[in-house]
């Protein structure tokens, strides 16, 4: 099963991490729930409204980081080559923010779709195990 969901917010944390001037014009999450471990893929589509720029920078909860076995970065157009994701530390509260490098940039406005693809370890619950609704009369 796969939920599908459109976001038109930022994955930026704060204007501290905007230098580049990307402007998300389509972000969209997919959340693939059908393998054996939950896979997030979330296609952005940008546009550098600055300078020419090669760091896109992306921030997830603080609280999905420990559950996180992969996490690869490509442009839609070549899918095999990864980019080059590290870890940016900062002292913004309750997000984890990583640097995505572009090996060619992205000139002065032009666009990108970049797809950010995260693998979770251990499986989600969507449901509990059991639902007591019924309570036997003695």
């Amino acid at each position: 099963m796969a939920l599908s969901l459109l976001l038109f917010l930022p994955f930026l944390v704060s204007a501290s991490f905007n230098a580049t001037q990307f402007e998300n014009s389509l972000v969209e999450r997919v959340i693939d729930l059908s393998g054996r471990y939950p896979r997030i893929v979330n296609s952005v589509v940008f546009t550098n409204k600055g300078s020419p720029a090669s760091k896109y920078y992306y921030a997830i909860p603080t609280y999905n980081l420990d559950r996180i076995a992969h996490m690869r970065a490509y442009l839609k157009d070549a899918p095999y080559n990864n980019l080059e994701i590290d870890f940016v530390p900062h002292d913004q509260a309750g997000w984890a923010v990583f640097k995505i490098k572009i090996a060619k940039g992205v000139e002065y406005e032009a666009s990108q779709e970049l797809v950010i693809e995260e693998v979770l370890n251990g499986k989600l619950r969507p449901f509990p195990s059991k639902i007591d609704i019924f309570v036997k009369s003695t």
